[in-house]
């Protein structure tokens, strides 16, 4: 089945792409097929008909369907991804904010623990940046993840000191990927249509999840190495919360709902995605371009 999408960028100025589409995920389908011939226009070349036809049935679904983030909730698949991202996301946050929160009770100097910790994220990202369009949203969520709440956990079990900041050090560095990582995901899972809504309560949740932070760190009057363990086990919580989300890397973003609960119910696990749906959306256009 053809990228729409990709095929149709390639004919778009530079950033004029999203102009188009988001048009069409409004339903404006009119508006956006009359950018698209701007496009021909200007750049002198001439956009396929089998695309331009993909276009504008793909932008069909969006017109005739409730595009809302209720809709993203009324949607099964949907509501458990949103769910579950919203976990990963939380889980990013509590953790990186309880780290911060923790630099002053590791045993050294707060400054050089915080500035330690602090230059993790540059180079963090730096290497996210070059790895994840290779390993996947998944693997660069839930991997780093799962392997600071191990750090953490090791960290409660080690005096404090230099023992202790190095293995927090280094979760930090494994949370600042995840963190990265799972911003681009959210935005990747969702559908255009409601892209904007959806990232906004993901963001919004993963700074309502820092108001406990606090209490986290303050429990270490309950027991000193407890901050530590509740942190670790909220990035292995975190990290199985992501697991079962589908893998986006190379996949055709979802434009409306009905797209997103494909991508939803077909990724595999191993993240391969499987197109099954070729014969149905052939018979659709069919029928879009009769009427």
């Amino acid at each position: 089945m053809i990228n729409v999408n990709t095929t149709l960028n390639g004919y778009a100025l530079d950033g004029a792409g999203v102009k188009y589409g988001w048009l069409a995920s409004k339903g404006r389908v009119n508006k956006a097929v009359e950018v698209l011939r701007r496009f021909e226009r200007v750049n002198g070349t001439k956009i396929p008909q089998d695309a331009m036809d993909e276009f504008i049935v793909a932008s069909q679904h969006t017109r005739s369907s409730d595009e809302s983030l209720g809709a993203l909730f009324r949607s099964g698949p949907l509501r458990r991804a949103l769910l579950c991202m919203v976990l990963v996301y939380m889980g990013c946050a509590v953790l990186f904010d309880g780290l911060v929160r923790l630099s002053e009770g590791l045993g050294l100097n707060f400054f050089i623990t915080f500035t330690l910790a602090s230059a993790t994220e540059i180079p963090s990202v730096t290497l996210l940046a070059l790895i994840l369009d290779r390993w996947g949203r998944r693997w660069l969520t839930c991997g780093p993840l799962t392997v600071a709440g191990v750090l953490t956990l090791i960290a409660a079990a080690v005096p404090k000191g230099a023992p202790q900041v190095s293995l927090c050090i280094a979760a930090r560095f494994c949370v600042n990927m995840a963190y990265n990582a799972a911003i681009q995901w959210a935005t990747e899972l969702l559908p255009t249509s409601v892209r904007a809504s959806g990232s906004s309560l993901v963001h919004v949740s993963g700074y309502v999840a820092t108001v406990v932070s606090p209490y986290i760190v303050y429990s270490e009057r309950v027991w000193a190495p407890l901050p530590l363990v509740l942190l670790g086990a909220v990035g292995l919580a975190a990290g199985a919360c992501g697991v079962p989300l589908p893998e986006t890397r190379g996949a055709r973003l979802p434009r409306d709902v009905r797209d997103g609960e494909r991508l939803a119910r077909t990724a595999a696990l191993c993240g391969k995605m499987e197109d099954d749906d070729g014969e149905e959306w052939n018979r659709e256009k069919e029928r879009a371009l009769v009427t």
